[in-house]
């Protein structure tokens, strides 16, 4: 693994400094425009008759995102994404294109991982909230937000794309050592995490994309293996979307071993499909399945399934900039029978 992640780090060194080699002097053309997000909901949560928290009606804000683009001629681009709800920053890239095909980003963003998680853009979520899977995915692995601090390769090749990641393996871990810093008070860190992803898109099948992600964590920050597959295919009409994500890492042992860790594996996949009934409206459904421990050795199925359903109307015709999506969910329990159903209602402008 050492060695695999010294050889990334070594081409992503070279490309960096090639590329900024090749940057000339002249006068170069600046461009910079700004974009958000307003995401506004209202939700009822049933709960169990066990549960003490009892029923929630409401209303609340999803998002509030500010965007910041930058192209700095035809080679260079900047970007910064915001949550304005919480002041945090989500997005702190540049990207340096060799080719209009192949390019390198360094900063934080979303890498190579499960093409249901973030590569699938929080404007563009189906059915409001992603998949069950890809949230446990992101907890367990590089935070709540997919995204982390590293340096990625992307390069096109006819119609296959490819990313290489090298990562922190924690999106709240940045770091910024310096001279003369006192060693001690350094967190301990060795290793990175590397990531790499393959999307296809055939030009001859119009609405096809299929591909997966494989990555190992940095065992100083977040120790993990994970895993996904996908295929997306979108002959609109018509979407239908499927995709597995597997995820393993140590946890320690529920018993009284100190130091004793065992290995803990989750698997979940989804199936979506959806119709668009007028070019404005469109039908919804997903079923996915989460079990987040496939190892467990207390004879306990703690595997849920999701079962969703909803419509989404779009005030213009195909396109994502306003946008109305209600839905319900309705989970299942192995061996149980539970009524903690959620349904709510999104209103979702971008610009």
């Amino acid at each position: 693994m050492r060695k695999i992640t010294i050889l990334l780090f070594s081409l992503i060194l070279v490309f960096a400094f090639s590329a900024f080699s090749l940057a000339g002097d002249d006068d170069v053309k600046i461009e910079s425009k700004f974009g958000g997000t307003i995401q506004v909901w209202g939700s009822f949560g049933q709960a169990s008759d066990t549960d003490s928290t009892g029923n929630q009606f409401g209303f609340g804000l999803r998002r509030i995102r500010v965007r910041y683009y930058t192209n700095i001629g035809d080679k260079i681009k900047g970007y910064i994404q915001v949550e304005a709800i919480n002041a945090k920053l989500c997005d702190a890239r540049i990207e340096y294109y060799f080719t209009p095909d192949m390019h390198i980003r360094m900063g934080r963003f979303v890498g190579a991982s499960p093409r249901g998680g973030a590569n699938t853009s929080h404007t563009k979520i189906d059915i409001i909230d992603r998949a069950q899977s890809a949230i446990y995915w992101t907890k367990n692995t590089v935070g709540s937000d997919y995204r982390d601090y590293g340096a990625e390769f992307r390069g096109k090749f006819s119609d296959l794309e490819v990313r290489l990641f090298l990562h922190n393996g924690d999106g709240s871990f940045n770091l910024r050592a310096r001279q003369g810093d006192d060693a001690t008070g350094r967190k301990q860190n060795e290793s990175l995490a590397a990531s790499g992803m393959l999307i296809y898109k055939p030009k001859a099948v119009k609405g096809l994309e299929t591909g997966g992600h494989f990555g190992i964590g940095n065992k100083d920050i977040n120790e993990y293996t994970t895993y996904s597959g996908y295929v997306y295919y979108e002959p609109k009409p018509l979407r239908i979307k499927a995709e597995v994500i597997g995820l393993t890492k140590p946890e320690a042992q529920e018993d009284t071993v100190k130091n004793k860790w065992v290995d803990k594996s989750m698997l979940g996949y989804y199936v979506f499909a959806a119709y668009g009934i007028t070019p404005n409206v469109e039908l919804l459904a997903r079923f996915e399945t989460l079990d987040p421990n496939t190892d467990s050795n207390l004879g306990k199925d703690d595997e849920t399934n999701y079962i969703t359903a909803g419509i989404s109307y779009k005030q213009f015709a195909g396109k994502i900039n306003s946008k109305i999506t209600a839905a319900v969910v309705i989970p299942q329990e192995a061996g149980d029978e539970i009524d903690n159903m959620t349904a709510y209602i999104q209103f979702q402008i971008v610009f």
